[in-house]
């Protein structure tokens, strides 16, 4: 009997030896937390749980760094309690580049102009030199040779932004880069709205609005980094995180593998990159929170991953930075996107799939079911503001390797000149689509798979293994198989 009990007072000693708990309570507390976990594993600890009792914090680029563990028995949690964190940076007479967040008492403050409609196509004034130029109304009383003035210009799915060089009364000048060729033969150029669609660019201008009073600049990026780990678990809940520029991911999981790596219960807001980035880790999770106004991606996993699981989240305001975004982008293998709910959207709700020409022997697997994706009657009423040429709610590459989209509920999707409710682009192949309510898509097909000659050297079977059954929808509906 005293043996036993001596037995069970050892196991109780070295289960309390390999548990700590730290407590971060000032600033300086949360700008050491990276020092102090790792000070932790190197002392033999297994179970290492940080609770921030902290109301406020700002946070500065990797602000919390956890790398190259591996030992399969290490947990880590951080419990935010509620904490709002808060991009490092400083308030600003003068916003300075597109690729910072602005804040203003908090809240995203845009500092574009409108979306401005040319009336002619954008000209080409000198191909070597990239210069290109828009005509156009402007109230400026003298020529300027600007700096910090940038101009955001539309090209079908994605758009570019470039320095203004110059700004007269008529007309704005500025580097169009490898897009300032003409438009003859070109897949990108300045101009690609208008061989398209035959519709004329729009254009829109950074830093040319007055800027308010207490104007915050977010100058760092990356909240929290794990790469190249391999241990049991690690997980992150409640906090509250408003802010951060797009210079990288605010959260990223670089190569890294455990049983579970977790970001739950968790508040997004005014976020200038991607939220999470799941660069070739594995089961990683992202549930249960709330994401609005984000320039970016807000989830996306990259080839090589496994085991990703993006639930019951609500995004809205996604990819507002006019780029070829997703609120959600799955590439790898054994992926769930369920229960979420996404609105208002700039060019795709959950992109899934790789693109044909990616060279990779990786597999591609997984499920998207039970999503709600729609525009609100505000986003359609200024569809020009928001999207790019074409969108799609749900949006396939050409290679997958068994992909099951079903029981999603899409609705009121509009877009420039083409949209679709599930558009399975350039001959996807390995798709099943099934009880899915569609309803509403306005100029475009509820579902579209079109056979696509384009990739068959680098996609033979494209085009195959595609299913279809169960579905309602109100619309058009093309479902295009592989020919002989």
């Amino acid at each position: 009997m005293r043996r036993a009990l001596s037995t069970i007072f050892l196991m109780l000693l070295t289960v309390t030896l390999n548990a700590v708990t730290l407590s971060v309570q000032t600033q300086q507390d949360f700008d050491a937390l990276s020092t102090r976990i790792a000070e932790e594993i190197a002392r033999g600890e297994k179970n290492i749980s940080v609770n921030i009792e902290a109301r406020t914090l700002t946070f500065a680029d990797t602000q919390i760094s956890i790398s190259g563990i591996h030992s399969n028995d290490i947990s880590i949690s951080i419990h935010g309690k509620g904490v709002l964190l808060t991009s490092r940076g400083h308030l600003v007479r003068a916003v300075t580049h597109p690729s910072l967040m602005y804040l203003k008492d908090g809240d995203y403050y845009n500092p574009w102009t409108e979306f401005r409609q040319l009336h002619d196509t954008i000209s080409i004034a000198d191909e070597s030199s990239h210069l290109c130029g828009i005509y156009t109304s402007s109230k400026n009383k003298k020529d300027l040779h600007p700096q910090n003035i940038f101009i955001n210009y539309t090209c079908w799915y994605t758009s570019r932004t470039s320095p203004v060089t110059y700004i007269s009364k008529k007309r704005i000048e500025f580097d169009g880069g490898d897009w300032a060729v003409p438009q003859q033969g070109n897949f990108f150029n300045v101009n690609m709205d208008y061989s398209y669609a035959k519709i004329f660019p729009r254009y829109r201008l950074f830093g040319v609005k007055a800027v308010p009073d207490n104007l915050y600049e977010c100058a760092a990026s990356t909240l929290l980094k794990i790469a190249f780990c391999d241990f049991q678990s690690f997980s992150i809940d409640n906090i509250n995180v408003t802010g951060s520029s797009d210079n990288g991911a605010l959260i990223l999981i670089d190569s890294s593998k455990a049983d579970s790596i977790s970001i739950s219960n968790s508040t997004f807001r005014c976020i200038g990159g991607t939220i999470l980035l799941d660069r070739k880790s594995s089961n990683v999770c992202f549930s249960g929170n709330r994401v609005d106004t984000f320039m970016g991606y807000g989830v996306e996993s990259e080839v090589g991953s496994t085991g990703s699981k993006v639930h019951d989240n609500t995004f809205s305001n996604c990819t507002l930075g006019m780029e070829m975004g997703f609120a959600i982008k799955m590439r790898g293998d054994n992926f769930i996107v369920r229960n979420n709910t996404i609105s208002d959207f700039c060019y795709g709700g959950i992109g899934v799939g790789i693109y044909a020409k990616t060279r990779t022997d990786k597999k591609c697997t997984g499920i998207i079911s039970d999503n709600e994706l729609y525009y609100t009657d505000a986003f359609l009423a200024n569809l020009s503001q928001h999207t790019l040429m074409d969108t799609g709610a749900i949006y396939t590459w050409t290679r997958t390797d068994g992909v099951t989209i079903s029981n999603n509920y899409i609705h009121d999707i509009a877009g420039i000149k083409s949209n679709s409710g599930i558009f399975c682009d350039d001959g996807a192949k390995g798709i099943t689509l099934s009880g899915n309510r569609i309803e509403r898509i306005y100029g475009g097909y509820d579902i579209d798979l079109r056979w696509c000659e384009t990739y068959k050297a680098d996609v033979p079977d494209h085009n195959s293994g595609n299913r279809i059954f169960n579905n309602q929808t109100t619309g058009k509906v093309r479902f295009e198989t592989q020919r002989p």
